[in-house]
This record gives C-alpha cells, sequence and structure tokens, in this order.
C-alpha cells in the first residue's frame, strides 16, 4: 500500500471535512467516482487537484514535479481505482500547441500564454477588450477567413495579445506562422544564396492555415522586401482567402507613407496596403494602453 493510500485509509477513521467541488474537476469528474470511492481515494483526489492547480500557475513548460509526472487515478480491467502517473497535462498542451506552428519566432515560454484574465488584466482599455473579444469568437467560430490589423505604440501588448490568440488557435489544430518581420528580412538576407531555403520559407508562410505578421513596416526602409517577397505572399493569402493577422506602430495610412518614401513604385506600395485592406476586410484596430515594458 502507497503512503497516499495509508493515509487515506487512516484519515478515514477520523472525522474528515470532504470538498465534494473536487468531483467537478475533469480529471476526477471522467472517472465516475461513487460516494465511497471518493472517500476512500480522497487525499489521493486532493494531491492530483493541488498539482494541477500548482503548475498552472507557473508560467511556461515547467512542471512543480522535476520528473514532469502528476498523480493520477485510473481504472483497471477489473473497473477498480489505483493510483498511477502520467506526464504533467500541462506539457501535453504545451506539445499540442508547440507541435502545430510550422513558424515561430517567439520563445517557448509564451507558449503558455492563454486569453484569460490569468494572463490579462480584468480591466483593459476599450479597444484592446474588444479586440480580444473578437479573438474569444474567432476561436468559437473556427472557420473565419479574415484578420485584423492592429496598430499602437510599442510595448502595450500588441504581439504579447496575439500570441495568446494564435496559441489558442494552435490547440485547435491551427497551423500557425507567426513571423517577426525583422527576422524574416534576416532569413532572407542569409539565404540569398540558397533560393531552395528562401523559397520553401516562403511557401511555409503563405500556406499556413492562419499568419501572423508582427511588426509589419518595421523595415519599411528595404522596400525590395515587401515588393519581392511580402506581396507574394499577400497575394496568395488573398486568393485563398486565408486568415492574415497583422500589428505595427503605423496605421495603415501611416504605412503607405512610410512605404511610398522609399520607392518612386507607388503602384506597388498601393497594392500592398490595398492586399493587407482585403485581408482584414478593413477591420483595423488602434491599441491605447500604457507601456508594460517599463
Amino acid at each position: 500500500m502507497s503512503d497516499i493510500e495509508k493515509k487515506n485509509s487512516s484519515e478515514q477513521k477520523n472525522e474528515i471535512t470532504y470538498d465534494w467541488n473536487f468531483l467537478e474537476y475533469p480529471e476526477i469528474a471522467q472517472l465516475n467516482l461513487t460516494k465511497a470511492e471518493f472517500k476512500k481515494h480522497y487525499f489521493t483526489i486532493k494531491e492530483i487537484i493541488e498539482e494541477n492547480e500548482l503548475c498552472r500557475a507557473i508560467q511556461g513548460q515547467q512542471c512543480i514535479n522535476k520528473n514532469n509526472l502528476h498523480t493520477c487515478l485510473k481504472r483497471d480491467d477489473d473497473n477498480k481505482l489505483i493510483t498511477s502517473f502520467v506526464v504533467c497535462p500541462k506539457n501535453i498542451k504545451i506539445d499540442k500547441i508547440k507541435n502545430n506552428y510550422i513558424l515561430r519566432d517567439f520563445p517557448n515560454e509564451l507558449l503558455s500564454i492563454e486569453l484569460s484574465t490569468k494572463f490579462f488584466s480584468k480591466i483593459l482599455p476599450k479597444n484592446k477588450s474588444i479586440l480580444l473579444k473578437n479573438f474569444l469568437i474567432l476561436i468559437e467560430k473556427n472557420n473565419f477567413q479574415h484578420g485584423f490589423f492592429i496598430y499602437g505604440d510599442n510595448g502595450i501588448g500588441k504581439t504579447y495579445s496575439c500570441i495568446a490568440f494564435a496559441n489558442a488557435l494552435a490547440l485547435k489544430e491551427k497551423k500557425i506562422a507567426f513571423v517577426f518581420m525583422t527576422e524574416l528580412l534576416l532569413k532572407l538576407k542569409n539565404g540569398f544564396n540558397t533560393f531552395n531555403a528562401n523559397q520553401e520559407l516562403i511557401d511555409n508562410i503563405k500556406k499556413s492555415d492562419v499568419l501572423f505578421l508582427d511588426d509589419f513596416g518595421a523595415n519599411h526602409k528595404n522596400f525590395w522586401f515587401y515588393d519581392e517577397y511580402i506581396l507574394t505572399i499577400l497575394d496568395y493569402r488573398m486568393q485563398n482567402k486565408k486568415p492574415t493577422f497583422f500589428t505595427s506602430n503605423y496605421s495603415l495610412k501611416e504605412l503607405q507613407k512610410k512605404l511610398s518614401s522609399n520607392t518612386n513604385d507607388w503602384i506597388s506600395v498601393k497594392r500592398i496596403i490595398e492586399r493587407v485592406r482585403a485581408l482584414v476586410e478593413n477591420n483595423e484596430i488602434e491599441i491605447k494602453d500604457k507601456n508594460y515594458r517599463y
């Protein structure tokens, strides 16, 4: 008999206050426990719930247990309850999210971000609150074809909000490309002598189920980058009605001016802006908030 089972048995002889709310937890509810079973395994159940809650409170993929294993209850072939161990539920969830990113420029620590009050204040500026509510609607809708163009100052949570949204979509088996524009430019420059590598990179981006282009316009002085590569991506996604989301420090009107200042090819600039507008169906959202980096 394990230490927990011994504790379960000995404590039953004393007066115990049972928390019957434990039966509502998904990992316990699926066992369809009888009242007698719940009382007999009460301290094991308590440990399971406490482990899971402590683990969820830690941001990132880290588990409270060094071996990444959690206590669990399961039924054997005779339908009897036995104590066992399972891989940390958070790790299973995060691995699933990670595997559905075909391209990702942010670190593993941000894979645990969710659209919940655990990661976002209950009181938010109006437009950010509207944005997050729209994200939740799209998650429930699942099949959608348009994105948003989200702009505002540095450090106000544009990227953070989109990562939380992207993680939720990845959890629902969407194949995601989350691209930092400065990183993409650097990768393409480094791959100038390997055409196939660059072509594969662009193909992965443009064919993803949902695409996030972060800090759009940051490289406006490198107009060739927008004209030769970004326009190709936008054309493909517009023609194939693939949802695309943008974050930027500039409004579309400001962005058009920035791009125009670095080329005489105003027709290409106009085509880029028109395709962005088409992909977001004119859903241009300005976010105003404090700078969270300071």
